[in-house]
């Protein structure tokens, strides 16, 4: 089984996230399951139900900020929409004719 990252669940794990989630915001009392993303799932939504945030939480939206501006960087930089794209910038970069 893929080890749980809250950012890239697997479709079951993102299953289980909400089970806990709505079971934390509705209130109810934390399962016996061990499994991380339920858990994951049930803290996040008893926070949102407490309206209060935890560091764990807080330690998450950095990461997503961090992946948001690596992936416009890369967006910016190394994604070419075109063959011709890709060929003007290895040739920006290493000032290199690759004809």
């Amino acid at each position: 089984m893929q080890q749980f990252d809250p950012l890239h669940p697997t479709r079951e794990q993102e299953e289980k996230m909400i089970h806990g989630y709505l079971d934390g915001i509705s209130g109810e009392m934390l399962c016996q399951s061990t499994d991380p993303a339920y858990r994951h799932g049930y803290r996040v939504g008893r926070n949102d139900d407490l309206n209060r945030v935890e560091v764990f939480q807080e330690e998450l939206i950095e990461r997503m900020k961090l992946a948001a501006r690596t992936s416009k960087w890369l967006d910016e930089h190394v994604n070419p929409q075109t063959s011709a794209e890709l060929d003007s910038m290895i040739k920006k970069h290493f000032d290199k004719d690759i004809s």
